[in-house]
């Protein structure tokens, strides 16, 4: 479009050309230019001699003394953890280009070129909209295994010295499981998720829970230390291997402990409780939620998430928490309906820093707010989609007014003309019979 538009130009700065060429030529120039501004946001500067330049609503001019020219770097196939980044040598999606007449490259979207159009939208489409409902999606994908397979094991009472609080069994910790705290200070309940990674990153969630990352994999008295650093309220360390004992300030203190539990991932399907891996990752392997990982272990799991290869094999395994155990035994079932009745999941980091929808509650709330979310952001963009509609069809309705030809009334102003001349004949025609008749009468005169 551009290129023609450049062609129509050229063609324009012919000054012998007649009125009617140079007509035609400015509704050939038209609809290019509207072809454009659909695609990029455009500012439309049209000369006295009927020649336009284009530029974006940015400042960077698309057609000129040259004409820009628009390509696309592909990044190949797309996958769940492909994410645009502004750095141009982490990016994965692809860049899109715009060269200038000068031969300067510019990359739309990193350089935030694009304010509007069809352009503008499919890029907020892939880089902010889909990446947002991917990350929903792995949220319920997740909770999903996390319902089947997570174990909590509550902490074993323990005091010294007069303080009180529990011993916590952390040997069976994967990366991605946590262990929940909630005590008292100074009569306010804090609640506490300390979470097994080593990505450092501390944050309140959108419960007003506050998360801490530890690396509990390695040595206790290493992670008890850091814990302890963190909630120097608490009197927290380490009385052996895989052991981690949280204790609060002692009788008349200003903490109180009031519960501690250690939330691990089932290592299969029977011999480890009631909990089992019905959903896994790919290579059927266990889901921990895992955040060491570049990806974490949740981004694109959605796409991966499958069943245990053991249980369609044998179906029995959904009711056996043992081996030889009864099929009568509604345990395992019982365990199941609690988990996604009662585990409570919350998505993202910190909300203050994420732009991204937060999630909380169960499985059934997660993914009835992903609904309620998603069918909200449809409705508005439909709502919007109208408004501009309406606005731009009024803009159309003006302009034809303005510059179209009304048929009816040019039909009507022709018959008026026609009926106009036609009474004008006659009136021609009686005159002419009249200075007939008057001469020939003068001729009879003797």
């Amino acid at each position: 479009m551009l290129n023609s538009l450049a062609e129509v130009n050229n063609r324009l700065l012919d000054t012998g050309m007649t009125d009617s060429a140079r007509a035609s030529l400015q509704d050939q120039r038209d609809r290019p230019v509207s072809g454009v501004a659909e695609l990029v946001d455009v500012q439309a500067d049209y000369r006295p001699n009927g020649t336009v330049s284009l530029m974006t609503r940015s400042g960077v001019g698309l057609l000129d003394n040259g004409v820009a020219q628009f390509s696309f770097e592909s990044a190949g196939n797309l996958s769940p953890n492909s994410q645009f980044n502004v750095d141009q040598n982490q990016t994965s999606v692809g860049k899109l280009i715009l060269t200038t007449p000068s031969g300067l490259k510019l990359d739309l979207v990193a350089q935030g070129i694009l304010q509007g159009g069809e352009l503008a939208g499919l890029v907020t489409l892939r880089d902010r909209t889909l990446v947002e409902a991917r990350d929903q999606l792995d949220e319920i994908a997740a909770g999903l295994a996390r319902a089947f397979s997570t174990k909590t094991a509550q902490g074993t009472a323990a005091s010294a010295s007069g303080a009180s609080g529990f011993d916590l069994n952390s040997a069976n910790i994967q990366p991605g499981n946590d262990m929940v705290l909630t005590y008292t200070e100074n009569g306010v309940e804090r609640r506490v998720r300390v979470v097994n990674s080593t990505d450092g990153k501390d944050y309140v969630d959108a419960t007003g829970q506050r998360v801490i990352s530890i690396n509990l994999s390695g040595d206790a008295t290493a992670a008890a230390n850091m814990l302890g650093s963190k909630l120097p309220n608490l009197t927290i360390s380490s009385t052996g291997a895989g052991n981690i004992r949280v204790l609060d300030a002692g009788a008349g203190g200003p903490t109180t402990v009031k519960s501690a539990a250690v939330r691990t991932t089932a290592s299969g399907v029977q011999g480890d409780g009631l909990a089992f891996n019905l959903f896994v990752d790919q290579g059927n392997s266990s889901f921990t939620n895992n955040l060491n990982g570049n990806p974490p272990q949740k981004q694109g799991f959605a796409a991966r998430i499958t069943i245990n290869s053991a249980i369609p094999a044998d179906n029995r395994l959904m009711v056996q928490h043992e081996v030889g155990g009864t099929l009568g035994d509604a345990d395992r079932a019982n365990f199941v309906i609690g988990q996604l009745n009662n585990l409570k999941f919350v998505s993202g980091g910190n909300p203050a820093d994420s732009k991204n929808f937060q999630l909380n509650g169960n499985l059934g709330e997660v993914i009835g707010r992903v609904l309620n979310f998603r069918g909200s952001s449809i409705n508005a963009a439909l709502t919007q989609s109208d408004d501009r509609q309406l606005t731009l069809d009024t803009i159309v309705d003006q302009m034809s007014s303005e510059y179209g030809v009304d048929v009816n009334a040019e039909m009507a102003r022709l018959m008026e003309l026609q009926n106009a001349y036609a009474a004008n004949a006659r009136i021609v025609s009686v005159v002419k019979e009249l200075l007939d008749a008057l001469f020939a009468s003068d001729l009879r005169r003797p």
